[in-house]
């Protein structure tokens, strides 16, 4: 693509600050992620126009642009929207709604725990102070997305910052669960994800049982769902 150069504005700032972009075809109204001072705060493009061969060392960067169209047929339940299709929201999608793009590469983990997903209570590897905290994350409904996709799993979970679980399940039992931030220990993340993913199983099981079947599911935090979908294009079926 035509290299350009991008003005954007930040709430709460009043200036335009300008930006390198050769990733994305920007156009005004898109929001975006980008290097520098502001690289918390997601911007909306103002003006877009042809950038000249210094400009690439001149500016800071468009890091990434955000996605708000939304596909699937969504449906709402206590304090999440469930879609069962495979075009759902992933993860990597709704992380950049609520979350800035990672600024250090994030290093694989090989090892992570396993235990069987109904005896939580029981795995010898949680502290009673990672079960307290996790019931905590569970009940403040603090896991805004958890998905489970052929088998694979991740999770988002808002506790002051924001922590990534991964891990996989084949229908009992969960196995490499790891959280990003707190890779060496059985931590309450981890433990709230067990507890959210038991409870969207069950509640699966007994009102969504023709969807269960298909081992797949994405669930998102209702509240955030519905204030996003206030900026996309694309209708959907709710």
């Amino acid at each position: 693509m035509i290299p350009k150069k991008v003005k954007v504005a930040f709430e709460g700032v009043n200036r335009l600050y300008t930006y390198f972009d050769d990733q994305y075809d920007l156009a005004p109204e898109d929001v975006v992620y980008v290097e520098g001072k502001m690289w918390k705060k997601p911007g909306q493009v103002r003006e877009v126009s042809e950038a000249n061969e210094f400009d690439r060392d001149r500016y800071n960067r468009i890091l990434k642009k955000i996605i708000f169209e939304v596909h699937g047929t969504y449906y709402s339940y206590g304090p999440y929207v469930f879609c069962f299709d495979q075009e759902a929201i992933p993860f990597e999608q709704f992380r950049s709604w609520v979350s800035p793009p990672d600024r250090e590469l994030n290093v694989e983990h090989e090892i992570g725990f396993d235990l069987l997903l109904e005896e939580l209570g029981y795995c010898d590897f949680a502290s009673e102070e990672a079960l307290r905290y996790g019931l905590h994350c569970f009940q403040e409904e603090q896991v805004e997305f958890l998905s489970l996709i052929d088998g694979r799993g991740q999770a988002l979970i808002k506790d002051g910052a924001r922590h990534t679980v991964t891990f996989n399940y084949d229908g009992k039992t969960v196995r490499n669960m790891i959280c990003r931030t707190d890779m060496d220990r059985f931590c309450e993340h981890d433990i709230g994800t067990c507890l959210t993913l038991r409870t969207l199983l069950h509640i699966f099981q007994n009102e969504f049982a023709d969807y269960y079947e298909k081992g797949r599911f994405t669930a998102v935090n209702r509240n955030i769902f519905y204030r996003i979908v206030a900026y996309s294009l694309k209708k959907i079926t709710l």
